[in-house]
């Protein structure tokens, strides 16, 4: 399911270069996680990261293009 929101996200965005997009797949919260028996992380490490992703998304220089090639 996620790749298929993200390659769907990709490929609807295809030709509109000025529009940054990406998908980040978060782990299950720990309470969630012993349901399932999978991998997890503390709501409040994960809102912590989140936010630092999105910062360093909207940044407007060189070093976000590095992955932009790894797309194609």
């Amino acid at each position: 399911m996620c790749n298929h929101v993200f390659y769907g996200l990709m490929h609807a965005l295809a030709h509109h270069t000025e529009v940054r997009a990406g998908f980040i797949h978060i782990p299950y919260s720990p309470a969630q996680a012993c349901k399932h028996r999978a991998p997890s992380m503390p709501v409040g490490d994960v809102v912590a990261a989140m936010k630092i992703a999105i910062e360093l998304s909207l940044l407007d220089d060189d070093a976000t293009t590095v992955c932009e090639g790894m797309l194609h």
